[in-house]
């Protein structure tokens, strides 16, 4: 496992670097992931931008399922200012990838995994879906399938597979120009708390987080403030 160095360690177990892949039959996802220009949008707070406790996150453009359980599954571009949420209290628009009318959440957990991860497997089996059944929607996960494996970029067949899998009921991505996840440097499982009335980062870790330590607890904070 590797550590960013400016990695903010609230509660870590068990990390993983990459593995070679044994997927023959590897896809190259689209091209259709990158850094989203926020600089003419109105509706994102403004930068500089950062990867550190405290920073605005980026406005990402992903590509994935806003409702992995919805069927068919329908891949589309989800960007970070989707979950934007200033007055705290706003609700998803008309157009968009989520359901018109559902509620915007407080705070949004950014979950860094990697499909040849083990502790990424387990916390996807065991932890993320009783937490966001206790969390949501004040609390909102997404879940970014960075890699297959080392040096392949996961593709839409891999995060269809992966949300099948581990039955995910919130937004999962894939990140075709590693753009988002390059900024942990291979080491998976990572999360990052995002408050989402300034899209401020809260919290960052490199790890599992404890299922009752303090990381959980600052989400619901955030969550529920």
């Amino acid at each position: 496992m590797r550590f960013a160095s400016a990695l903010l360690l609230i509660a870590i177990h068990a990390g993983c670097g990459p593995q070679t892949s044994s997927d023959d039959g590897y896809e190259p996802p689209p091209e259709q992931g990158r850094p989203y220009d926020a600089s003419g949008a109105l509706d994102y707070p403004e930068g500089p931008y950062g990867d550190e406790k405290g920073s605005v996150i980026e406005n990402y453009e992903l590509v994935g399922f806003a409702n992995p359980m919805r069927l068919p599954k329908e891949l589309v571009t989800i960007r970070l200012g989707d979950f934007y949420n200033p007055t705290g209290d706003g609700v998803h628009p008309a157009g968009g990838p989520h359901p018109e009318g559902s509620p915007k959440p407080r705070a949004l957990l950014i979950v860094m995994s990697a499909v040849w991860c083990q502790p990424c497997q387990l916390e996807a089996e065991k932890t993320l879906p009783e937490k966001h059944e206790q969390l949501a929607p004040r609390g909102e996960f997404l879940l970014v399938l960075a890699e297959s494996g080392e040096h392949d970029l996961a593709s839409e067949k891999d995060l269809s597979s992966w949300t099948s899998k581990y039955d995910t009921d919130f937004p999962a991505v894939i990140d075709p120009v590693h753009a988002l996840s390059q900024q942990f440097q291979g080491a998976f499982p990572a999360n990052i708390i995002v408050e989402t009335t300034g899209m401020t980062i809260v919290a960052r870790i490199t790890g599992t987080a404890a299922e009752k330590g303090t990381f959980w607890n600052t989400f619901a904070g955030v969550a529920t403030q």
